[in-house]
């Protein structure tokens, strides 16, 4: 029996997706036992198996979703590991419409030549991509929690110093929050809505 999945990326990720000379779709393909049809001038993606392993498939989906909101294929395929998670903050559900509050909200994360992403992303052990209308995040899921809401406190103009005040505070209770399934945002259980709502995320 065969399955299918089809997914939407942002035209201008379509390449990052095949890679040089179609490498990443081959790698992609032998990692799920997969077929990966891609429409360049759409941005839809369609996979199809008929041997995969569900749970590998299921994630494949997600790695190409990662690497759509601007992850590199080498960082997204760490969410082919159970512990690591994709969150996906969409500025537009924030409120956030105008280009110019856009630009000013993602800068807020960026940092000058990319300072504060690196701090988050040195803080938290993740990886942090600032892609169209959106921020995603991949990391440990004991961890995604508490970069979502430093990212959250930074949208809404918290300083750096204030933020790192709370990373600091946040993991000396990290044991607790690795063992409570409601202290973390899990994009992977989302993952269905967002389907739906490609369209709305995608520039």
């Amino acid at each position: 029996m065969s399955n299918s999945i089809s997914i939407k990326v942002p035209k201008l990720r379509i390449g990052a997706v095949i890679g040089k000379q179609g490498q990443t779709r081959r790698e992609l393909e032998e990692l799920a036992d997969c077929k990966i049809t891609v429409d360049s001038a759409t941005g839809d993606i369609d996979i199809t198996t008929e041997n995969a392993n569900p749970v590998t498939f299921y994630k494949l989906e997600i790695v190409i979703k990662a690497i759509g909101r601007g992850f590199s294929p080498e960082h997204a395929r760490y969410l082919l590991d159970d512990n690591i998670v994709l969150n996906i903050i969409n500025l537009h559900d924030l409120g956030i419409h105008t280009e110019k509050t856009l630009e000013t909200r993602k800068a807020r994360i960026i940092g000058a030549q990319g300072t504060i992403r690196k701090f988050l992303e040195d803080s938290l052990d993740c990886y942090v991509s600032v892609q169209g209308r959106t921020i995603a995040v991949i990391g440990e899921a004991s961890k995604i929690r508490i970069a979502h809401e430093s990212i959250m406190r930074l949208l809404k103009g918290s300083n750096v110093a204030s933020v790192k005040k709370y990373i600091d505070s946040m993991k000396k209770g990290l044991d607790y929050v690795s063992n409570s399934e409601s202290n973390y945002i899990d994009y992977n259980d989302e993952l269905d809505n967002e389907r739906e709502n490609d369209e709305h995320i995608l520039d």
